[in-house]
């Protein structure tokens, strides 16, 4: 089921003589975004924190996963794995490391849709920049994300990163790592441009019970047409996962009695994932301004055996009652999703603009979930039987349907020349309507709906002041106002519940410096932040099993750095710093029979110092080398801060040379093979992801 081909597909019978042109050395970051705006807008006039980072660069470094291409972002931090499986991650902003409260975007498209970002399929290969955000975005995206924003745009039909790359490597003792991806420009066909992205992946684990295989292409097409440009993208990827397991915590942290890379699923666990998306947009000038239209239309499948080590299943089933003491599940599950977005720039002035328009984002999801023990070593795992060997206790199934409706409008206007306002206001009409199951005065479970409706405003309000400048040399202020909310997240797990948590709601403050120093070269961003987030979804178990319910006040502060300094054309070094404080308000919770105020304590995984530096060489020719370093500072495993994780250090590195037409690179991730916690499971109660073993990957690429 896992064995893919690792040969490079026969790709090289379509490379185009008219290939655009490349820079061997990694360009300069891009002095404007549009994540926050949808206008191109320069970075120093955006009322945000946003930093971009360069595909180039990415290439450079050897970045092949969202953690180490977003190494050197402030306040940014990347937990690799997690209960979507190896190919996943979950992102923490501002301190909150939660799966679903940042929002991902794909070309203009929220990638995962209604529902949760859709990591596992990101695709890093054919990158033309990348853009984060920290903060809401309560007017461009609505109600889809608290602290951040992740944008990742690849390069438009007709243009690509032209390059081929072959690899193999993986940890010791278990190297069955292979990979090959190419990324080129298409001969056009007419007055239509075409581009073609694919690559193929195999990875093994220290566990070695957990593995990975996926293949995956995109393609591009576009041309101009109908008065505008018009483009239409097809994205393919098939993902096949044996999962880890998470790690069981005891008062002072983790067990330290269970081996670090115990596998306690059962012998036929797997994550399997198919991935279908579509996607068309139309831009063209009218009367009014730039006309822009998007649709997207996504399905994904799913099939699912997993398990975790228990007190209680879904259906009240106790494992001990029949003498095991772990839990599965097999999951047969379906998410389909439609974005629409149409939106006006229009120039009012030569200093005032407006974003206006309209969007919708559809989902709809169900599940059906078939629940089973069985017995495994608790300390060295590795012995579960196969799911087909284990009878059935009970059975569910889950149906949610989503709606989030939303018309905007976002002005931006220079009153004067150093000075740029931003304002925006959004109507959000959400719907949920889901079918699962409810508990009964007898504790049995019964067939239930829940529906809820919201329809409320969110906004934002900004303002940057170019206080100082001279001969390119410039000192910017910049402060904004955030209000938002986001319908509590749905994980699609084995449980069935019908209802519907309340959203949570979040209004947030920033303010900070920007500076840009011998011209340009040198770049420092200092930013602090306040934020009130109310009915925070969280993990609590329930019964014995694990569950989701609404938190009560959850308060952030903290403060960011950022450097970059470009102190040759080829050579750039970077470095960041973050402090971040995030404690319980008012929240009672029951641990057990005992009622705990959890008011001041900190949020779990939430460390209060993190920081990162690092270089880039990259020359035309001859000698590369990249490296970062990462620290994590301590925090606690859990609410009541009784249990607690010491601070950790990650080193990442590459090594290579560059050829004429080609270049060799050893690429290394995690050389200190740091094995710390770093998220927490929502399937598996008071269980942890560790990081993932040392990794050495020999690469191999070739300009197309």
């Amino acid at each position: 089921m896992y064995k893919i081909t690792m040969a490079l597909p026969a790709l090289a019978a379509a490379l185009s003589a008219a290939s655009p042109a490349r820079a061997d050395a990694p360009a300069q970051l891009p002095a404007v975004q549009v994540t926050a705006t949808r206008i191109a807008t320069p970075l120093l006039e955006t009322p945000a924190s946003v930093s971009v980072i360069s595909g180039d660069e990415l290439r450079a470094r050897g970045a092949a996963d969202l953690r180490t291409a977003l190494a050197g972002v402030a306040g940014v931090e990347i937990s690799p794995g997690g209960d979507s499986g190896p190919a996943g991650s979950v992102p923490a902003f501002w301190g909150l490391r939660e799966f679903d409260a940042f929002l991902l975007v794909v070309d203009d498209v929220p990638w995962g849709g209604a529902f949760n970002p859709a990591l596992t399929t990101l695709d890093l290969h054919n990158v033309e920049r990348i853009e984060v955000m920290r903060g809401a975005a309560p007017v461009m995206y609505g109600a889809t994300s608290f602290v951040g924003v992740i944008h990742v745009i690849h390069y438009p039909a007709g243009q690509s990163a032209q390059r081929a790359t072959v690899s193999a490597g993986g940890v010791a003792g278990n190297a069955g790592n292979a990979a090959a991806a190419a990324a080129l420009a298409l001969p056009a066909l007419g007055d239509w441009q075409q581009s073609l992205s694919a690559d193929i992946e195999r990875q093994r684990y220290a566990d070695e019970q957990a593995k990975l295989a996926r293949g995956h292409v995109a393609y591009r097409l576009g041309s101009d047409l109908w008065g505008g440009h018009t483009r239409f993208d097809v994205d393919i990827k098939l993902l096949r996962q044996a999962p880890q397991s998470p790690y069981p915590r005891v008062s002072t942290g983790l067990d330290p009695t269970v081996d670090t890379d115990a596998n306690f699923n059962p012998s036929d666990a797997r994550l399997d994932e198919n991935r279908f998306h579509l996607a068309g947009q139309h831009v063209r000038p009218t009367a009014l301004g730039e006309w822009g239209t998007t649709l997207a239309l996504t399905h994904t499948s799913n099939d699912i055996i997993r398990g975790f080590v228990a007190e209680a299943c879904e259906g009240g089933t106790r494992p001990s009652d029949s003498g095991d003491n772990a839990c599965g599940f097999i999951q047969d599950r379906k998410v389909s999703d439609l974005y629409f977005d149409t939106h006006l720039i229009s120039t009012l002035s030569p200093g005032l603009r407006l974003v206006w328009g309209a969007d919708a984002l559809l989902g709809s999801g169900e599940q059906a979930s078939d629940i089973f023990t069985y017995s495994v070593d608790p300390k060295k795992g590795g012995n579960a039987p196969g799911s087909g060997s284990r009878p059935v206790v009970s059975s569910n199934e889950l149906e949610d349907e989503r709606t989030f409706l939303g018309v905007y409008g976002q002005v931006e206007w220079q009153p004067v020349e150093r000075v740029d306002l931003f304002a925006g206001l959004r109507l959000n009409r959400t719907q949920e309507k889901r079918d699962g199951e409810a508990e009964d005065d007898n504790g049995n479970d019964v067939p239930a709906r829940d529906t809820r409706d919201e329809t409320r405003l969110s906004g934002t309000l900004g303002i940057s002041w170019r206080a100082w400048q001279r001969d390119g040399d410039t000192v910017t202020l910049f402060a904004d106002y955030r209000d938002t909310f986001k319908p509590a997240a749905i994980d699609f797990g084995p449980e069935a519940e019908a209802e519907i948590l309340k959203p949570e709601t979040a209004r947030s403050y920033e303010a900070g410096v920007k500076t840009r120093w011998l011209d340009n070269r040198l770049q420092f961003d200092v930013s602090g932040f306040y934020m009130n987030m109310q009915n925070l979804v969280v993990p609590q178990e329930v019964n014995g099993t694990p569950g989701l319910t609404n938190a009560g006040t959850l308060f952030f502060k903290g403060a960011e750095a950022e450097l970059s300094y470009r102190v040759l054309d080829a050579l750039r070094i970077f470095g960041a710093y973050a402090r971040h404080d995030l404690r319980f308000g008012d929240y009672e919770r029951l641990f057990g029979s005992t009622l705990t105020q959890l008011r001041g304590n900190y949020q779990e995984l939430a460390p209060r110092n993190t920081g990162s530096a690092g270089l880039v060489y990259a020359p035309a020719h001859g000698l590369q080398a990249a490296a970062s370093y990462a620290y994590t500072g301590h925090r606690y495993l859990n609410k009541r801060n009784t249990s607690k994780a010491d601070a950790f250090d990650v080193i990442d590195a590459m090594l290579g040379y560059r050829f004429h037409g080609w270049d060799l690179k050893l690429v290394g991730s995690n050389l200190t093979d740091a094995r710390d916690p770093v998220s927490e499971s929502e399937l598996g109660d008071g269980q942890y992801y560790r990081m993932p073993a040392r990794t050495l990957e020999l690469m191999v690429g070739i300009d197309l």
